[in-house]
């Protein structure tokens, strides 16, 4: 062999090499990512955590970027509304990347409009993106209850 087909070799070999250990570090990142974003959900509310981007297309096709990014009881309340009891991915909760079902208090918002609470049980389900996790399941369940009583 050569001396240049040699060091083509090396070249390819060390290439090889740097996307090997790039690729699983990508991997356990990737892996990983759910699962911190559904803890993060549960500390500081899925507003500040989740992006429209991430959302699946099948949620897309229900919520809008708008509904999305509303932030009034009306409004909000009105998103909820169309994710009740709503699953699209039917898999156990166990085979998705990260679900805030797996903790052992369920998150939840409370809503308050004219009055009226409106307790709101949240459950999202996230697999791994290329990019980013997807949102696959984004359901909820809705109490209410007069303010004061």
């Amino acid at each position: 062999m050569t001396k240049s087909k040699k060091r083509v070799l090396a070249v390819a070999i060390s290439v090889a090499g740097v996307l090997a250990v790039f690729c699983t570090g990508y991997a356990f990142w990737a892996i990983g990512l759910p699962e911190e974003l559904c803890m993060n959900i549960f500390d500081e509310g899925w507003e500040g955590t989740l992006s429209y981007s991430m959302l699946s297309s099948n949620l897309k096709e229900i919520i809008s970027e708008e509904e999305f990014s509303d932030k009034s009881p009306q409004d909000r309340l009105s998103m909820y509304r169309k994710l009740e009891n709503l699953t699209l991915d039917n898999r156990p909760t166990t085979d998705f990347k990260g679900s805030t079902s797996h903790f052992k208090s369920p998150y939840e918002e409370i809503i308050e409009i004219d009055n009226k609470h409106y307790y709101v049980d949240i459950q999202i389900d996230l697999d791994a993106g290329l990019l980013e996790p997807k949102v696959v399941n984004f359901k909820t369940a809705i109490f209410s209850s007069e303010a004061g009583a």
